[in-house]
């Protein structure tokens, strides 16, 4: 065993050295001992100097005066005063300075105190053993400086720049640099590899070849390999890691299962723990991308996020729970608390916001913001809901777009549209567009309905093809458009147009539609429109009842306008009365339906009671041109009576014979034509006629109004126009039950 001893022996030899000087007074034997300060010297000691009181003092010199000793011997001792003060020995060739302490290794034998101390010659590295075995290495040489510290470490190495501290650290180096490895079995199986730092016992334990990984922890990388360019922090980080490289594990067992799997990022207990082959994957949070094994382009922030993906890609979750149980689902993106939780194969859905889309298992293509938005969707396809609880209840429906809160909220279907706060509130039916607060609310079933406007609405959840346009519109029937439930005026800039296209029409027919009969049984009114009761009317069966004060406040303004227009029973009920199809007439389908008009659509019959007018006018004007010939007939045949009077008057007696003048019928044009109050009507019947009279019929429908009997000796007769209403009459003289002939006139009221 080495020992060490103190500077005091070579104190005692220089003492030695003096009392061989050359002394007059002080002479020593050649064998024996002598003593200074004591008779009885130790027999085994040439001379003992002994004292408790004073010391040995030595020749003392500057460094000059002792570079001036001429030729000094070998072993010579002095006290250098100057320059660095200490004692100094002559070693044969130059002086050196003695230590206070000085140390010497002593022991087994192959020790070789020339080199085998603590401060080595040069190019020598510094050694420690404990049994014989290397506990402890510093080399400092230029080619090869390791430090190693622990029982059995470094024990093969030749390589250089190698730092361990820990029983077997780097034991199996051979020519791998610049490694660090702190810990039992730190970097146990290097041999070759470099730059790799292992703190933690059993950190980067079977790494050979690997370079530049870093594992902190222990077991952190232990079956990498030949991986590269890893970090590891953490107990059992990256701990299954083979050839991976580029990975990033911090916390206890993070991408401890990954082999070779790549450029990956786990910060946090257990995440991506399961990653074999998985690349370009990031998770940040305990368990995040827990059973993550070939997925890749995955990032997981939270706690358990992305906790059962396997082979799932391209996904994003952040917050807690995000894609839970995500496995083979890829382009999914989830913001929030448990945000596409559910989701399991579904692939390009993004959910923004706390348990959003919660419940998707496999749809595909939703797009999800606002907390449970698309909460209750499983299968349902390219749906959007911006706005919490938006397409709250959607399950399997598709291609809905909800934007607001609660908007689709009860939704189950496909192809609707709400924008606005609770619009398709309770909507489960398809192909539906509500744009403003509420609108759309009451609708459940009902499909292909628009409505536009704060609370536009139906009247029934069942309606279909239904529009309500306006704040406050009820459409009360299926295709049936509403503009508002108060609105007075309807302006645009250059009319409005109906489709009236020869090329679709069919069964075309123009005799049955009425003119004056159908227009004189109108009755134009004015009126005031209760607006309140109205829409009580339309929402008495609506889930969305309007209690707006303001609101309210100006149903009743409005309801003081006074109106003009006709009443839809009535006009109904004339319709029926003429017997034709006439669209202009809105009848209720149903008992929350009301009855409307198109006003426009009046202009077909006012046509055909004009065309009758122009018809009965020409039929007129034709009348008096033959009342006009045949007056100038009678007028010539008049003068002809009255030359024949003249010639028979004798003695102021006129002489007549009746038989040969009257024995034709005639009937002449009523005067005044057009009438409104009274008309002449001339006639002559033959003088033996035993019947005769004058029928007056409706020029429209032939129906006979009146028949007046006259007599021979009658030439005219006065029709006071009474009960008779307005409009074109015929009127015909009947003889011995003969027609003779018939006129028409109209009469104007």
């Amino acid at each position: 065993m080495k020992t060490i001893s103190t500077s005091l022996c070579i104190m005692m030899l220089s003492i030695f050295c003096i009392i061989h000087s050359a002394n007059a007074q002080n002479t020593f034997p050649s064998t024996g001992a002598a003593g200074i300060g004591t008779t009885t010297p130790k027999a085994s000691s040439l001379l003992e100097v002994k004292s408790t009181t004073r010391g040995v003092l030595l020749p003392r010199m500057t460094m000059t005066q002792r570079d001036a000793i001429s030729s000094p011997v070998e072993g010579l001792l002095i006290y250098q005063t100057d320059k660095t003060a200490g004692f100094y020995y002559y070693s044969g060739t130059a002086w050196k300075a003695i230590s206070s302490k000085g140390w010497e290794l002593k022991g087994n034998s192959g020790t070789d105190a020339s080199i085998n101390f603590i401060g080595t010659t040069d190019a020598q590295p510094l050694i420690f053993k404990v049994n014989n075995q290397k506990a402890g290495l510093i080399d400092y040489s230029a080619a090869n400086a390791n430090t190693s510290f622990g029982y059995q470490t470094l024990n093969s190495n030749t390589g250089a720049d190698n730092t361990c501290i820990g029983y077997q650290a780097l034991f199996n180096n051979t020519t791998g640099s610049d490694n660090t490895a702190t810990g039992i079995g730190a970097l146990y199986y290097n041999t070759t590899g470099n730059y790799n730092a292992a703190n933690g016992s059993y950190a980067l334990y079977y790494n050979t070849t690997g370079f530049n990984n870093t594992a902190n922890g222990n077991h952190a990388l232990h079956i990498n390999n030949t991986g590269y360019d890893n970090t590891a922090n953490g107990a059992s980080a990256l701990f299954s890691n083979n050839t991976g490289y580029n990975n990033t594990a911090n916390g206890a067992d993070a991408l401890a299962y990954n082999t070779t799997g790549f450029s990956n990022t786990a910060n946090g207990y257990l995440t991506l723990y399961s990653n074999t082959t998985g690349a370009y994957n990031t998770a940040n949070g305990a368990s995040a991308l827990f059973s993550n094994n070939t997925g890749y382009y995955n990032t997981g922030n939270g706690v358990n996020t992305l906790y059962y993906n396997t082979s799932g890609n391209y996904n994003a979750a952040n917050g807690s729970y995000a894609l839970y149980f995500n496995t083979t689902g890829f382009n999914n993106t989830a913001n929030g608390y448990e945000a596409l939780y559910s989701n399991t194969i579904g692939y390009l859905n993004t959910a923004n916001g706390n348990n959003a889309l919660l419940d998707n298992t496999s749809g595909n293509y939703n797009v999800a913001n606002g907390s449970y938005a698309l909460s209750l969707n499983t299968t349902g396809n390219y749906n959007t809901a911006n706005g919490m609880d938006a397409l709250f209840s959607n399950q399997n429906g598709y291609n809905n777009t909800a934007t607001g809160v609660e908007a689709l909220y009860k939704a189950n279907n496909h192809d609707n549209t709400a924008f606005g706060y609770q619009s398709l509130f309770s909507n489960v039916g398809d192909y539906n567009t509500a744009v403003g607060f509420q609108a759309l609310y009451s609708n459940t079933t009902g499909y292909n309905n628009t409505a536009l406007g704060i609370n536009a609405d139906v009247s029934t959840g069942g309606l279909y093809s239904a529009t309500a346009i306006g704040q406050g519109a009820i459409v009360d029937a299926s295709e049936k458009m509403q503009l508002g439930s108060s609105t007075t005026i309807l302006s645009t800039s250059n009319g409005y147009t109906i489709v009236s296209d020869g090329r679709f029409k069919e069964n075309i027919e123009d005799n049955d539609v009425p003119g004056l009969t159908f227009i004189n049984k109108l009755r134009p009114v004015t009126y005031t429109f209760n607006y309140k009761t109205f829409d009580d009317f339309l929402r008495r069966d609506c889930k969305n009842k309007i209690t707006d004060d303001n609101y309210l406040s100006q149903l009743a303004e409005k309801s003081k306008a006074r109106q003009t227009g006709f009443i839809a029973q009535e006009v109904d009920k004339a319709v029926k009365e003429n017997g034709f199809t006439f669209n202009g007439v809105y009848a209720p389908q149903n008992e929350h339906d009301n009855y409307a008009l198109d006003y426009s659509r009046f202009v077909v019959p006012l046509v055909k009671a004009v065309q009758e007018l122009d018809e009965g006018q020409k039929s007129e004007t034709a009348s008096r041109k033959s009342e006009v010939d045949d007056l100038k007939s009678e007028i010539e045949n008049l003068k002809s009576q009255i030359s024949n009077l003249q010639s028979g008057i004798s003695d102021g007696t006129i002489k007549v014979s009746i038989a040969s003048e009257t024995t034709g019928a005639l009937l002449g044009q009523n005067i005044p034509n057009p009438f409104d109050n009274s008309t002449l009507i001339p006639f002559r019947v033959p003088m033996n006629c035993s019947d005769a009279s004058i029928v007056i019929s409706e020029t429209s429908t032939g129906r006979i109004v009146r028949a007046i009997p006259v007599s021979c000796g009658e030439t005219q007769f006065t029709l006071e126009a009474g009960t008779f209403a307005g409009g074109s009459y015929s009127y015909s003289l009947y003889v011995d039950g003969k027609m003779i002939d018939t006129r028409t006139m109209v009469l104007i009221k």
